[in-house]
């Protein structure tokens, strides 16, 4: 379903399978189970790569802490619950920020969930709070629901999240209380957002990506948070 590397280390791939789990390559090259079930989104932590995430079906998040070679489960609430969260269910992690201030690295273990009744926030795969929109849940007919975040190097964060249909921006996820905007839809009632991204190095910039046959409605492309 998903596939996860790093920048900095080539022999970090971690990759989740229908019915098998995830699978974490070695330094051999060689492919070993981390975890089973059926494997879904997963990630490995942008500033520290012995800690990695990743989930099974319906939100069943876990969190490793020797870089995806075993897993224990967060305490996400309702995890695996599929009244809770979609079969695939995306995460993301917030990108960290240099204070310049300490001189120390902060927000280096947030992670976001997309669940039916809004998004969670956690810190180190604990601490968990629903930050909204509630009630997003699942368009009718779209196969997955995506999310996609992007910070500046200040900590200032974009987040987005879409149902497959209605699209939402929130320009502040790390408030106690973030504001959530509804933003207009790219396509019409009877189409699916099937995948959204945004650019690392520009928060404002995102993209939309529409499932279906009908010409000319595929990639739509926002320069100013949607």
């Amino acid at each position: 379903y998903r596939i996860s590397t790093t920048k900095n280390v080539e022999d970090n791939l971690l990759g989740g399978t229908q019915d098998n789990g995830h699978f974490r390559r070695n330094s051999n090259g060689d492919f070993q189970q981390a975890m089973g079930s059926d494997g879904m989104d997963n990630y490995f932590n942008s500033s520290d790569n012995m800690i990695a995430y990743a989930c099974t079906q319906n939100g069943g998040l876990n969190r490793s802490v020797n870089s995806g070679f075993s897993f224990q489960p967060t305490l996400l609430p309702n995890a695996g619950n599929s009244t809770s969260y979609p079969w695939i269910t995306p995460i993301v992690q917030q990108p960290p920020n240099f204070n310049t201030g300490s001189g120390q690295w902060e927000n280096t273990d947030v992670t976001y969930v997309y669940s039916l009744n809004g998004v969670w926030r956690g810190f180190f795969g604990a601490d968990w709070g629903n930050i909204g929109p509630l009630g997003i849940g699942q368009a009718g007919g779209a196969y997955d629901c995506s999310l996609a975040v992007s910070s500046l190097e200040n900590g200032n964060t974009n987040l987005y999240v879409t149902n497959g249909n209605a699209f939402w921006a929130c320009l502040d996820p790390l408030a106690s209380i973030p504001t959530w905007l509804p933003r207009p839809s790219p396509v019409g009632p009877n189409d699916i957002i099937s995948a959204i991204a945004v650019n690392p190095a520009n928060r404002d910039e995102v993209w939309a990506v529409v499932g279906g046959y009908t010409a000319s409605t595929k990639v739509f492309r926002s320069t100013n948070a949607g």
